[in-house]
């Protein structure tokens, strides 16, 4: 949880280097993860319902600022509308998950995390960074996508989500000690997460 000051500390201190308004978006979403893990750090364990709707929320805030990140750094138009198409079909399935899970035979006291909605925002913004990395390595006015910001904060989504995918898939056929055996994955992914994220933050122009 701490390590989540960590970015929003660097952009503050660097704040003149990250005035673009993409850069304002992450911070953004760096503050609203810290604040998702003071909730449910501060929700009692029994208290699954409330678990799950914030999951449930913060998988759906967190697709969007990626995928809106990614999608204004694309530029072809064929790949701007996959990524369109792609979301909408996400929100259908979010949305309708959030609805329908606690009227369901599968009852929200064994599993509080949206396993499902959360594996299909992995894959599909996982799917947008190559696509990202792809059109960026093809762009002449680039000739080190690494030296970039965008490229940084790509990297901090792609390893976040490629190292939580399977652990997301897994999670709802886990028991509790099970999920606590594993869940470590997480959590030292989302460190990873905001050390690239401040390696983003604290990078010239």
């Amino acid at each position: 949880m701490l390590s989540g000051l960590l970015p929003i500390v660097l952009f503050l201190v660097f704040l003149r280097r990250n005035k673009e308004a993409k850069l304002w978006v992450i911070f953004l979403y760096t503050i609203l993860s810290l604040i998702t893990d003071i909730l449910f750090d501060a929700l009692p364990q029994e208290n699954k319902v409330s678990s799950f709707y914030l999951f449930s929320f913060f998988t759906i805030t967190e697709f969007t600022i990626f995928s809106s990140f990614i999608f204004l750094q694309i530029k072809k138009k064929a790949l701007r509308l996959f990524i369109a198409f792609s979301s909408i079909i996400f929100y259908a399935f979010a949305i309708n998950n959030l609805l329908t899970r606690p009227a369901s035979s599968i009852p929200i006291s064994e599993n509080s995390f949206d396993s499902v909605p959360a594996s299909v925002e992995s894959i599909l913004v996982i799917l947008y960074c190559i696509l990202l990395y792809f059109e960026q390595m093809r762009r002449p006015e680039i000739s080190f996508i690494y030296s970039t910001k965008v490229f940084w904060v790509a990297t901090a989504f792609l390893l976040y989500l490629a190292a939580t995918l399977f652990l997301f898939i897994s999670t709802a056929s886990l028991t509790e000690k099970e999920q606590e055996a594993y869940w470590p994955i997480n959590l030292l992914s989302n460190i990873l997460k905001n050390i690239l994220l401040s390696i983003a933050f604290i990078l010239p122009k």
